[in-house]
């Protein structure tokens, strides 16, 4: 891979343009770029790579007990990567906690940043079914993101009034400058176009050029790295690359998070748009092959577990069951399990009593009543590389 700004072609990405005030702030060019994307062998083969895991991924996601549970403890990584890749101090257990209305000793605050995040992704995967990503939609899941947490005095759902910058204590010494106000609407509206386009130019090329044009738009006062990498997966599935939201990208972007913010400002700088889509394309293979391993693992651990219940009789005739149980819920009560055994709440309390003697759920509310459970191994397989 070339380091930022060896190039073998220079693209037009667009241009700066001085302000009134002394400044200079970069004006995107229209998509797609010009001249086309030079395809040359690496660029063919890192594309037919990253086809062929995706696919690989979602043939073993339905290998899983539970296929839609384990798409969506992803989904739940993915907003936690995305929101602390802007700082958001919070944990997988903390995310899981605070849905199950659990008291933990994390901010609420934080924490509502990636459940909203989460609330955006669903309400995004809703809209695409029915039609186009539009302008209006992006707002509306702008508005969604921002409620009640860090950045809800910056117009959430609206469109910035004025010029931003990102780094920096003024627009004078700012490590990039967006384009003015005037220009943001007429450039979004372009990108809305060109995401409807029903070009020959593959999907996962488009989608790594939307991301770095909106990002380079910077369309909102608050919230658009977020929304730029939601809007990643939401692409995809609206073009039925992806089924669901299967692509966990926001872990190579921020286990690699010094060379994006290079490669998007090589990008402005330099035009170069190859290093750009080739650094992508290769997230795009790292994190299906990561998420292909996590698959396995929690087969596995499914498979061993239910050897262990049979060998050590753990749970008796309803042992398998409450294994079953645990793969759709990775916190239970004992009303969980009592109706989805289809026993008395005593027998239920009985059954997860010799779980948790066995290790293998945890309780974690502290409560004499009502208590709640937590599948230990499963959700430690899942929160791997999060910590903040």
């Amino acid at each position: 891979m070339k380091s930022a700004g060896e190039t073998s072609m220079h693209y037009n990405i667009g241009r700066y343009e001085e302000q009134l005030e002394g400044y200079n702030a970069f004006i995107p060019a229209h998509l797609p770029y010009s001249p086309d994307l030079e395809y040359n062998d690496t660029l063919h083969s890192m594309l037919s790579e990253a086809d062929r895991a995706m696919t690989a991924l979602d043939v073993l996601v339905e290998m899983l007990p539970n296929p839609d549970h384990f798409i969506w403890m992803l989904a739940r990584k993915e907003a936690l990567l995305s929101s602390q890749i802007e700082g958001t101090i919070a944990t997988y257990y903390g995310i899981l906690a605070y849905e199950a209305d659990i008291s933990i000793d994390e901010d609420p605050n934080q924490i509502r940043e990636v459940t909203n995040y989460m609330q955006a992704m669903k309400t995004g995967l809703e809209m695409v079914r029915t039609g186009p990503i539009t302008v209006m939609m992006l707002c509306d899941l702008h508005k969604i993101l921002l409620t009640q947490v860090r950045g809800a005095r910056a117009l959430p759902g609206k469109i910035r009034p004025i010029q931003n910058q990102i780094g920096g204590d003024s627009l004078f010494n700012a490590r990039y400058i967006p384009p003015p106000q005037e220009y943001v609407r007429f450039l979004l509206q372009d990108l809305e176009k060109f995401m409807a386009d029903d070009t020959s130019m593959p999907p996962l090329i488009m989608s790594s050029l939307i991301h770095a044009q909106f990002e380079m738009i910077h369309p909102f006062l608050d919230g658009n790295g977020r929304m730029g990498r939601l809007l990643i997966g939401l692409f995809l599935c609206s073009r039925g690359i992806l089924l669901k939201p299967t692509l966990n990208i926001s872990y190579y972007l921020k286990r690699n998070q010094d060379i994006y913010y290079n490669r998007l400002s090589a990008l402005e700088k330099d035009g170069d748009l190859e290093g750009w889509v080739t650094f992508f394309l290769q997230g795009v293979i790292e994190v299906s092959h990561d998420s292909r391993e996590l698959v396995q693992k929690i087969v596995r651990l499914e498979r061993n577990l239910l050897k262990r219940v049979i060998s050590e009789n753990i749970g008796g005739i309803h042992g398998a069951q409450m294994i079953e149980l645990l793969f759709t819920k990775a916190i239970l009560t004992s009303s969980d399990i009592a109706e989805h055994c289809g026993v008395s709440i005593q027998t239920a309390n009985n059954l997860v009593k010799k779980f948790e003697d066995a290790s293998i759920v945890r309780e974690i509310t502290g409560w004499k009543r009502n208590r709640k459970y937590i599948f230990t191994e499963y959700v430690r397989l899942m929160a791997e590389g999060t910590n903040p």
